[in-house]
């Protein structure tokens, strides 16, 4: 009972042309039908807002702590199976392993933007597992339940949706870290165009020898790939909250 109701929610959600055509350059299409739409999220409309000073626009790194550092083990223990002989599986191999230190940037941000301070390590065990955290331990948590023993497509349209949504993620923080970097005279690696450039440079879906639109899905394929997509950016739009509200709550203070 309740593998077909997943199933009707997965096909309320898709539209019907999309099911006529079931091959994997729909998914991105839909992934970047999502995106656009991510971009309006009032999050990434606070990291413009140029009446917040610079350093306290970046005050949430600390709450995205718990994922960020999560991300790595996403990568070598749920997205990642080697060896394998699908090209797909292949190819998300390969990002896996070229995103595996970018929790060493983050860490590097945390430094610069004043934000390591000091606690026992109780209270930072509470702060990390506080409410105030809670969406950024559940995206690890459902990504998982997502992707673990999935088909690489499945695990595919996951990676790129994230993918996408780091585009749009850094891409504002880009614009933060700029002015910053001009008054502090420090690089910003991981909220700054380091990482940016690192993102848009090797996402799968740069390979101009795959042509996505030959790569024919099952109706199930496509049915729970979408599903998919769906799923992270709506995880990902209740986590952009979580950032905001606590963006809010400190750079009042």
């Amino acid at each position: 009972m309740m593998r077909e109701t997943m199933v009707t929610q997965q096909k309320a959600l898709i539209p019907d042309e999309l099911m006529e055509k079931q091959c994997l350059s729909e998914v991105l299409a839909h992934i970047e039908q999502c995106r656009m739409e991510f971009t309006k999220l009032p999050f990434f409309a606070f990291l413009q807002d140029n009446t917040q000073g610079y350093r306290e626009r970046l005050l949430f790194a600390k709450c995205m702590a718990h994922f960020i550092m999560s991300f790595s083990d996403l990568n070598k223990y749920v997205f990642r199976d080697e060896p394998t002989t699908d090209p797909l599986q292949a190819l998300i191999n390969i990002q896996t392993h070229e995103d595996d230190d970018h929790w060493e940037w983050f860490l590097e941000d945390i430094e610069k933007l004043d934000l390591n301070t000091s606690m026992s390590f109780v209270d930072a065990l509470k702060f990390l597992w506080s409410p105030a955290t809670v969406e950024s331990r559940r995206l690890s948590y459902r990504i998982s339940s997502l992707s673990m023993s999935a088909d690489p497509v499945i695990k595919f349209a996951v990676v790129e949706a994230i993918e996408a949504i780091s585009f749009v993620f850094f891409g504002y923080t880009l614009h933060v870290t700029t002015t910053l970097e001009s008054v502090t005279g420090k690089e910003y690696r991981f909220f700054g165009s380091y990482h940016f450039n690192k993102e848009t440079g090797h996402t799968i879906t740069n390979d101009p020898n795959i042509d996505y639109a030959n790569i024919r899905l099952t109706a199930q394929q496509m049915q729970t790939a979408l599903f998919a997509v769906d799923q992270v950016f709506a995880m990902f739009t209740e986590w952009t909250n979580e950032l905001l509200r606590y963006s809010l709550a400190h750079t009042a203070v």
